[in-house]
């Protein structure tokens, strides 16, 4: 009598995005049947191509891919195949489901949040503040996807430092705003995947003034002479702080005796 079945239970495939060959066979199913002649003789079909990603041979039972699989835009397939058999009295048809699990490579380099970073910091900041921190996300999974910061350029003289699992920089040594009013940062994103992929971001750090220097005069005695009768108000001498000082040339400084 024909009454065998030949697919049977769910079937669970991974595969790489990276495999972009069309007409590439993943699959070969097995049928199970003790029957002769033609009733043994089985042919298969998809019931569900996933929109045409794949398709199957007919005669051997191999699931073909027919395009290029993303996992970003889909991580996994659910297709059901039908096997049938020959009989030319009673045709009998079984159904399995496969699950084709698309798996990750590293095709998506990091992406910070911002272009570029702006931080306004005032000189007199203590070593070991946290002044901001730089963010940036990959499309990927896994190790694919874990971030590692660090600073590229820009950091010759030492004054920062970044964390590099959280992106955050601090000031690791004292700034002086007369020495440097401005750092301009690389700071890159590096992800886990092999080879790496990375991202860049400038970070300007702006250093603001305050009021830490005491005004020097370009020298310490002054002498003039003055006769015994200039009129009051006349000129007798003019004092000016040191050439480089900051207050130097500034007219509103006030002065006293």
């Amino acid at each position: 009598t024909h009454r065998h079945s030949y697919l049977h239970g769910r079937f669970c495939l991974g595969f790489p995005l990276a495999w972009k060959r069309l007409l590439f066979s993943l699959f070969h199913f097995f049928t199970f049947a003790s029957l002769s002649g033609v009733n043994r003789k089985v042919t298969y079909s998809l019931a569900d191509s996933a929109d045409g990603y794949f398709s199957v041979d007919r005669s051997s039972g191999i699931i073909i891919l027919e395009h290029p699989l993303d996992r970003e835009l889909q991580s996994s397939y659910n297709i059901s195949v039908k096997a049938s058999d020959q009989s030319i009295v009673l045709t009998l048809s079984s159904f399995a489901t496969v699950t084709i699990t698309v798996l990750d490579i590293n095709d998506n380099p990091p992406v910070f949040e911002r272009r570029d970073y702006l931080v306004t910091v005032p000189e007199d900041t203590s070593p070991g503040t946290e002044v901001l921190s730089v963010f940036a996300t990959s499309q990927d999974i896994g190790t694919n996807a874990e971030i590692a910061y660090l600073i590229r350029s820009g950091n010759e003289k030492g004054k920062f430092r970044i964390n590099s699992k959280t992106g955050v920089i601090s000031i690791f040594e004292a700034l002086d705003y007369e020495s440097c009013k401005d750092f301009y940062l690389v700071v890159e994103a590096k992800d886990g995947g092999t080879p790496a992929l990375s991202a860049v971001t400038t970070v300007n750090v702006n250093v603001t003034d305050v009021n830490d220097n005491a005004p020097k005069f370009s020298q310490v005695v002054y002498s003039a002479v003055i006769s015994e009768d200039a009129a009051i108000g006349d000129s007798v001498i003019m004092v000016s702080e040191a050439v480089g000082s900051i207050y130097a040339g500034r007219s509103s400084m006030p002065h006293d005796l």
